[in-house]
């Protein structure tokens, strides 16, 4: 993408610099999960994928117009660095709005059915299983110790399990990710008709995978994800990157 702040044109959207930078740290920290996994790491890049999709649903909600980049930061007006509780109040502030957010998106206040909120829950906590403690990779090296199948590992992982939950998990973060894209576009329809189509087919295999969780496996996550896709980031054709106007009270 050929990008200057002239060419957006800064003093429109003098935010846009934020949210190219924002998009840059969620490819950069997406690569870093992907290659954890193709050096046969797959859970410790699951753990680092808690983040990435903390920062998925940040960008989702400052571009549904939920929140503004400054409410991600924990600032507000007459909050100044030069007091002495900064820190905390700043801190504070984020995860007031990051429980808002997750509220909104897939908790009591999202309009989800209770089966898809149920689902969605279990999957938010498994995330923080792995970061806290390495519980998954500690359950599934027991498992596997337990039948011996396998002594405890100080190199790559050879736990089916794992690479399974990377997978599905990776595939679920990247569909939210495909679908916030449009949001870098500093106009409608600036990165052309071909690249559109592409995010599209992009779209579709996302839903594909989490189809064949929901039809193939059996598995009650996939249809939930799929209901929090079409009902919370179902976005424009037209959709492109304008300054947030939400005012949290």
């Amino acid at each position: 993408m050929n990008w200057s702040p002239k060419k957006v044109g800064l003093k429109i959207a003098p935010h846009y610099p934020v949210a190219f930078v924002g998009f840059a740290n969620l490819f950069r920290r997406f690569r870093a999960c992907e290659i954890l996994y193709s050096r046969a790491y797959p859970l410790d890049g699951y753990a680092l994928m808690r983040d990435l999709k903390d920062r998925a649903f940040m960008m989702a909600a400052v571009a549904l117009n939920r929140m503004t980049f400054l409410d991600s930061l924990g600032l507000k007006e007459g909050l100044s660095p030069s007091q002495k509780d900064f820190g905390e109040k700043t801190a504070e502030n984020r995860r007031k709005v990051d429980n808002r957010i997750t509220q909104e998106f897939i908790g009591k206040s999202s309009g989800l059915s209770k089966e898809a909120m149920d689902d969605l829950k279990r999957w938010d906590d498994s995330f923080n299983l792995e970061v806290h403690n390495a519980s998954l990779t500690w359950t599934h090296e027991m498992k596997a110790l337990i039948q011996g199948e396998m002594a405890p590992r100080f190199g790559p992982s050879t736990t089916e399990e794992g690479y399974a939950i990377y997978q599905n998990r990776s595939a679920e973060i990247g569909w939210i990710i495909t679908r916030l894209l449009p949001f870098l576009q500093p106009s409608e329809a600036a990165f052309g008709d071909e690249w559109l189509g592409k995010r599209k087919i992009l779209d579709d295999a996302f839903r594909h995978m989490s189809d064949g969780l929901a039809t193939t496996l059996n598995k009650r996550i996939g249809s939930s994800f799929i209901e929090l896709m079409d009902k919370k980031f179902r976005l424009k054709e037209s959709f492109h990157y304008f300054e947030s106007t939400y005012r949290y009270p």
